[in-house]
């Protein structure tokens, strides 16, 4: 991605799909602090840019302090969610369990708020700490039918879906969730398609 971007044309479509592949995947703390504080960017950075930069280095460990600092940059509607993207990224344990707290249980959050926490909650990165948390996951997510309707109850599931733990356990969690019948038909289709990924991605690493 970083080879890509230093040879594309300054501010083409190319450079910037190539520095948002680069942001997503970079474990280079250094420079993305260097580009956060101004140094040797490779095009300005916007304000959903600068983000990019903080989410990926709060995923990498660094000072959650952050967030807070770049929401006193960004108080758009668009940071706040950022934001709680940003938060759900953080390596801790209260952070993750925070995360699926506001995905599992009734919030004051915007449905975008709960979206980016959802998608920051099971990360590679992250995948010893948040395995504990698995079997929460599978046990709570049919109770969110309760408090979430229609797009977005799937929307959620979806995007905070265990993923990452490709495993005979997690999909043994997955189709005991499925039997269940009283399953809202929502939540449900969601479930199937997220499982049927997750299936494949699991016989696919058994010999």
């Amino acid at each position: 991605a970083r080879t890509i971007m230093d040879a594309a044309a300054p501010g083409s479509d190319r450079e910037l799909g190539a520095l948002r592949a680069f942001l997503r995947t970079t474990d280079d703390r250094t420079l993305l602090t260097g580009w956060l504080d101004g140094h040797n960017l490779p095009r300005d950075l916007d304000a959903d840019l600068r983000w990019l930069v903080v989410q990926r280095l709060v995923t990498l460990g660094a000072d959650p302090a952050l967030i807070d600092s770049e929401t006193s940059r960004d108080t758009s509607s668009a940071g706040r969610v950022a934001a709680a993207r940003a938060r759900a990224c953080v390596p801790t344990a209260d952070a993750k369990r925070a995360a699926l707290a506001i995905v599992l249980e009734p919030s004051d959050l915007s449905s975008y708020e709960v979206y980016a926490t959802a998608e920051g909650l099971f990360l590679p990165e992250h995948h010893d700490l948040t395995a504990p948390l698995v079997r929460e996951w599978f046990a709570g997510i049919g109770r969110t039918a309760t408090f979430r309707q229609g797009w977005a109850l799937a929307e959620v599931v979806e995007l905070s879906f265990p993923y990452v733990h490709a495993d005979p356990e997690t999909l043994a969690l997955a189709d005991r969730t499925l039997a269940d019948e009283h399953l809202d038909p929502a939540l449900r289709r969601s479930l199937v398609d997220a499982t049927d990924q997750l299936r494949r991605a699991v016989t696919s690493m058994t010999p």
